[in-house]
């Protein structure tokens, strides 16, 4: 499959941004406020409020409203999926990007949560479309906070570096930036690694026949895969994964033949 041909210069592109954990996020805000000297032009459709875990879902059976938050920028009661659908078909039908950036997200999207992420679903969405699409994720501090000066410091010259690269067609770039950076030429192309180890249940309460629960996986790095996106985090790298919307399993498919 032949790649992608070079688009014109990041500083003449228009870019859609959006993310998961919603319009009036922080990595949001940080995101935006990077690329708007860089570019030619960029919008801001993104959910109302935070849909963290919806993957690649997308709303069939409720209306989705729309509101304009000003020139350009739109919150939208969805899925970031249902954002980028949205935004390619109705609100930038006549001005579509050149590159979708979804994020930067709290917290990092590794290994399998890409599946559950709806960052990494709003940049699979795009790639569906044509559109070249990058998730953007930071890797908290602690469990409870986040500094973003990784992704601050460094998130401008790696989009300009990707922008620039010939991408093959059906592929999206999954980028997750370290608490620090302290490895050697910062970036390193990673494939994607395995860490969930199981799940954690916990029951919060239970009356009158009814339990509510809560769902946490368990995650332990005991066997870290080499170049993977969890082995570039944990050694302080910039981790980028191109990743294939096309999940065919072409040597299972070829030994089912046989």
């Amino acid at each position: 499959m032949q790649s992608l041909s070079k688009h014109k210069n990041l500083k003449d592109a228009r870019i859609l941004i959006t993310n998961d954990d919603g319009y009036e996020a922080d990595g949001i805000k940080l995101l935006t406020e990077i690329i708007e000297p860089m570019v030619k032009e960029v919008w801001v459709i993104a959910p109302s409020k935070e849909r963290s875990g919806s993957g690649h879902s997308l709303t069939v059976r409720r209306n989705i409203d729309v509101v304009q938050r000003s020139d350009r920028k739109f919150s939208v009661d969805g899925t970031p999926t249902d954002c980028v659908i949205l935004a390619l078909n109705q609100i930038m039908e006549s001005t579509k990007p050149d590159l979708v950036l979804s994020g930067i997200n709290r917290g990092v999207n590794i290994a399998e949560d890409i599946t559950y992420s709806g960052t990494v679903g709003a940049a699979y969405e795009a790639t569906i479309a044509g559109v070249r699409a990058i998730a953007l994720s930071q890797e908290l501090s602690t469990a409870a906070k986040i500094d973003w000066s990784s992704a601050r410091e460094n998130l401008g010259a790696v989009i300009q570096r990707l922008y620039n690269e010939d991408w093959k067609p059906d592929c999206l770039l999954n980028v997750n930036f370290p608490k620090q950076i302290i490895c050697e030429g910062q970036i390193r192309f990673s494939s994607q690694g395995r860490h969930k180890q199981g799940d954690e249940i916990a029951l919060i309460s239970k009356s009158n026949g009814k339990k509510s629960y809560r769902i946490g996986a368990v995650r332990v790095n005991k066997s870290i895969q080499e170049n993977s996106d969890i082995e570039a985090l944990k050694n302080g790298c910039i981790s980028v994964t191109p990743i294939s919307i096309n999940h065919t399993d072409a040597a299972f498919k070829n030994s089912l033949e046989n």
